[in-house]
């Protein structure tokens, strides 16, 4: 029985082209790593930096737009079924991992090679890898009962837990890539057994939870319902989109597992991105190399910010109801007055870090110049970007928003395109100043020729009809 459940589970949640291209990226994740020249294994001190890094950013994206797979056809027909809660817990955990915890796995089987140590530490390495696919999904599973400021405040802790290991400290889920495996497995493995213990509890009640969960949010969301009576069109627009931040996560292979919808105010949101920004200097500072180069701190600072504003600008599509706006404004102004508040938005989240590499600049920190104008010029033009490659790709529009409302498949990976885009430009940018002006230029233009093209953005008016947005 829990065979069938499972793949009925699977079936329903992951198309069979998608279920394909993780077998086939995660063979060949570990063929090109096999594959890699000995002479490339002399940059293993840049990829422990980098596997801890991004360790420790798949560990805070799970917990902060982590949830629970459930679909509309779940509450109606799977949960009135007579199964034991044991078969329908485990079921719906490995469903989970398939969407969460394996997208970590997929990543690293390319960069295994460059971990040192003995064949037995390595095989070691390679098991507490998996370990942490496992506790990732364990995360986003408990992370969906939590408010929004618990779940950033979890997110945020283990995002900074897991880069301790970078400022000398040998006790954490990352010590395993800095040669103290023994403690970081042993670390690893306590943190598993308490998490995954709570995950398959809350599984086995998901009903309850989900109801509970449900109603709660629909109540909050009640006392936080915006005014804007009196105000013009444009003002009305630019309130809402200053006024807070949506967090949603609907994307496969490394997000959310369903679509989430998160709102945080951006008077808020500004604490928590000043205090990131006064740690960033303080590492900038301590760490800076001594011959000049840029240091990790700004590399990682860069590639984090790069991958967070991208993933939650295409939120707009998903809960809008553009066709109220489309009765008193042409679909054109209205994109393009969405589009004015969201790059607003996106600079007052990047103030704090814009502000935080101004001061590293005048002390003289190698790359800050670089990673400045990656966030004032390239950055900013993520909304125009996103939402483009979203409205042509993967439009999703929440109808209920705890729920699945459509499985996962490859076309809705057209929406992280953009991550892709921006997280590459990061890393050019570390590399000289004229580069990070080039790609400056590129990104502006770029976004420039899609805003002021009508007919794109009738178009994409035209696909959300057609997908139902009506």
């Amino acid at each position: 029985m829990r065979f069938k459940l499972i793949r009925l589970l699977i079936a329903s949640r992951f198309s069979k082209p998608l279920i394909a291209l993780m077998v086939f990226v995660l063979g060949y994740s570990v063929i090109m790593g096999v594959l890699i020249p000995p002479e490339a294994v002399q940059m293993g001190a840049f990829w422990t930096y980098y596997i801890i890094g991004i360790t420790a950013f798949f560990l805070t994206l799970m917990t902060a737009i982590g949830g629970v797979a459930i679909m509309k056809s779940d509450l109606d027909y799977l949960f009135t079924l007579p199964l034991r809660r044991r078969d329908l817990a485990v079921s719906l955990y490995i469903t989970q991992f398939l969407a969460t915890g394996i997208s970590y796995l997929l990543m690293f089987g390319y960069v295994f090679v460059f971990i040192g140590g003995s064949a037995m530490s390595k095989i070691i390495i390679a098991g507490d890898m998996v370990l942490i696919g496992l506790l990732q999904t364990a995360l986003s599973i408990l992370s969906f009962k939590l408010r929004t400021l618990h779940k950033v405040i979890l997110a945020a802790g283990m995002g900074i837990y897991a880069l301790l290991p970078l400022v000398g400290f040998n006790y954490s889920i990352t010590s395993i890539f800095t040669g103290n495996v023994a403690a970081g497995t042993l670390i690893i493995v306590a943190l598993n057994v308490v998490f995954n213990f709570f995950a398959l509890t809350q599984l086995s009640k998901i009903e309850l939870g989900f109801t509970k969960v449900t109603a709660l949010r629909s109540s909050l969301e009640y006392r936080t319902t915006e005014r804007f009576i009196g105000l013009s069109r444009r003002a009305a627009i630019f309130r809402r989109y200053l006024s807070e931040l949506s967090l949603t996560g609907r994307f496969n292979l490394g997000g959310s597992v369903s679509v989430k919808v998160s709102r945080i105010r951006l008077s808020i949101l500004i604490i928590p991105m000043s205090a990131l920004a006064a740690i960033y200097a303080y590492l900038a500072i301590t760490f800076n190399p001594a011959d000049g180069s840029i240091g990790m701190a700004e590399i990682l600072s860069a590639m984090y910010i790069g991958i967070f504003i991208p993933m939650f600008s295409p939120e707009v599509y998903s809960h809008e109801r553009a066709w109220l706006a489309f009765s008193s404004m042409s679909a054109k102004s209205y994109w393009r007055y969405v589009i004015y508040a969201r790059i607003v938005q996106t600079y007052v989240i990047l103030v704090p870090f814009i502000i935080a590499n101004a001061f590293l600049v005048f002390f003289g920190a190698g790359g800050a110049l670089n990673v400045m104008i990656y966030l004032a010029a390239v950055v900013p033009s993520a909304p125009v970007i996103t939402m483009y490659i979203s409205g042509r790709f993967s439009p999703a529009q929440i109808i209920e928003l705890e729920t699945m409302p459509t499985e996962f498949s490859l076309r809705q990976l057209g929406t992280l395109l953009p991550v892709l885009f921006y997280s590459a430009a990061a890393i050019i940018s570390m590399f000289t100043v004229w580069l990070a002006l080039g790609c400056a230029v590129t990104f502006t233009l770029a976004s420039i020729a899609v805003l002021l093209s009508t007919r794109t953005w009738n178009r994409i008016v035209y696909r959300l009809t057609e997908r139902g947005y009506v």
